[in-house]
């Protein structure tokens, strides 16, 4: 439909077309994933602790939005879904010790 007569013959529209419609069971934005050390890793809340511990996933299918996750997370577990840089600078840091040595 084309109440307001906005589409005129001739005018460009970009538009999105479902090709496919898959159910997975684990997807997580692609901001929760980050590369450390040559992995992928997400963080995840630490069991018992307040703090997150970086955890090594594998990756499946993607589109522009999110990412499978295939293994490395459960259903339900707490993930950083945007901001793991920061937790990784911070991991980071403290392999370099609290000084400098000059």
């Amino acid at each position: 439909d084309n109440p307001h007569g906005l589409y005129r013959p001739g005018l460009f529209v970009i538009g999105n077309v479902l090709l496919d419609e898959t159910q997975l069971p684990i997807v997580v934005p692609h901001s929760s994933v980050i590369t450390m050390d040559g992995k992928k890793v997400m963080f995840v809340k630490a069991e018992g602790e307040d703090g997150y511990e970086a955890r090594e996933v594998e990756l499946g299918r993607s589109d522009s939005l999110n990412i499978e996750i295939i293994s490395g997370l459960s259903r339900g577990e707490r993930y950083v879904s945007e901001g793991g840089f920061f937790l990784k600078a911070d991991s980071q840091k403290e392999s370099f010790g609290d000084g400098h040595d000059h």
